[in-house]
């Protein structure tokens, strides 16, 4: 037996080791989901590459030539191997599953994805979150990361990337009880001016605090423990202190006083068949988060 002329397919491989095992071109196509026409023009190509024949056909049966049954022998280990590692691969199971890697602000991660997490694993149990809470932006192909959720102000400039709204960032003032017990409530912003305030660094918008400032953070998740802890009124966004204001751990001081600070957005590389843990992470949140999934 030649060397092949070029490098074989797998598929040629496939078909001609489903026809060795089965002793029929029209079992083997049927096996393999594949018209009887296009499994002989398979295995026509492989003889061509090898320039021997590799499998005698009579009209009563089917037999491996000399140089088919050394080919058969030197490739079953490799295809049975490769066969079995593609079943186990995670996306080729009917459940979503395998590996997916998220990155997220340190303040939505630790607040909103660890809440949501108990129904999400109930729901997609073969699903693994790989999460990196940070506030520096990621380059999602050059770290492997399949989703984002990113903070946005403007308009999106990269074309290779979806972006898909998630919730709109409201600020508001809010303060802990125990605080508000020793210092009082106030009901204008005026009034806050007795007050100590901790604040986000890198927001620029909105009134400025006339009180006190003894801290500032460029992670809301300090802000949201600082002012939990009692120690000021604080800026913070509804998502952060919406649980602890329904607990009573936190109180909206000033409801009159909010602004926008921009959107979170899901973002991923546009692709044209996007993974199963992709799609089903993206519909979970968009769900969770009151907006309308995509139809794929």
């Amino acid at each position: 037996m030649r060397p092949p002329a070029q490098t074989l397919s797998l598929d040629a491989l496939t078909c001609f080791a489903a026809v060795a095992d089965s002793g029929s071109f029209s079992i083997a196509a049927g096996r393999l989901g594949l018209p009887r026409s296009t499994l002989s023009r398979s295995i026509a190509r492989l003889e061509a590459d090898f320039g021997e024949r590799l499998i005698h056909r009579t009209t009563r049966r089917v037999s491996l030539s000399t140089a088919g049954a050394a080919l058969l022998e030197r490739t079953r280990a490799s295809l049975d191997d490769l066969r079995e590692a593609v079943k186990q691969l995670p996306e080729r199971g009917v459940d979503p599953a395998g590996e997916l890697r998220v990155t997220a602000p340190n303040d939505f991660g630790n607040q909103v994805l660890a809440a949501l997490l108990p129904a999400f694993v109930a729901r997609y149990p073969k699903i693994r979150l790989d999460l990196r809470l940070t506030s520096r932006r990621l380059d999602l192909a050059a770290e492997g990361v399949d989703l984002a959720i990113r903070v946005l102000t403007g308009a999106a400039t990269d074309s290779t990337l979806v972006l898909r709204r998630l919730a709109a960032i409201e600020i508001g003032v809010y303060a802990a009880p125990a605080y508000l017990a020793k210092r009082g409530t106030p009901r204008h912003l005026d009034e806050t001016a007795a007050h100590d305030w901790i604040l986000f660094g890198p927001a620029r918008r909105g009134p400025p605090p006339p009180g006190r400032i003894i801290a500032i953070a460029d992670d809301f998740q300090f802000v949201y423990n600082a002012v939990r802890a009692g120690a000021g009124l604080g800026w913070m966004p509804s998502f952060l202190a919406r649980a602890d204001v329904q607990n009573g751990d936190l109180v909206r001081l000033l409801p009159g006083e909010t602004w926008s600070e921009g959107r979170f957005c899901l973002v991923y590389p546009k692709a044209r068949h996007l993974s199963r843990k992709l799609v089903a992470l993206r519909d979970f949140l968009l769900d969770a988060m009151g907006q309308k999934a995509p139809g794929g």
